[in-house]
């Protein structure tokens, strides 16, 4: 049986309150028209997708969908949007790590879920043609 989905969320988005530089952290998905300069860079973590696996006489298996959305306004030419968004995909990555004493390449959010990883494309504009830079990072949670 699955780990309470709402404990897993607030697992994964208690790990993302600790990016450094962020202004902005919410589970509230919000366009980023919607959130002004002074907010930003700001960090959204939401879910998307489950997929439930089972084979016969197993317990099923699911597979959760999160993304973590990053905004970054710039106004100076002289600011290369990518420098900033790489700093946070670095943070998340060593956010995601495997804790010290853990399986190799596993994060269990605290033994809630098998594991949590970056799985994807990551999806980016970095504000090539304006001020507004934006990343959507996605996160898989595999559990037992």
């Amino acid at each position: 049986m699955i780990a309470d989905r709402e404990q897993i969320h607030l697992a994964l988005f208690n790990k993302v309150k600790g990016l450094v530089g962020a202004k902005t952290v919410s589970r509230r998905l919000k366009g980023w028209t919607d959130v002004p300069k002074s907010e930003q860079p700001a960090v959204f973590v939401v879910k998307g997708n489950e997929q439930v696996m089972r084979q016969t006489g197993l317990p099923a298996h699911y597979a959760l969908d999160f993304a973590i959305w990053i905004y970054v306004k710039h106004e100076s030419q002289s600011v290369i949007p990518s420098s900033i968004l790489d700093g946070f995909y670095a943070q998340v990555e060593t956010m995601l790590a495997s804790p010290a004493g853990l399986q190799e390449g596993k994060q269990t959010l605290g033994g809630l879920v098998h594991d949590c990883r970056v799985e994807g494309t990551i999806e980016t504009d970095e504000g090539w043609l304006g001020d507004q830079a934006v990343a959507k990072i996605p996160i898989k949670i595999l559990t037992t």
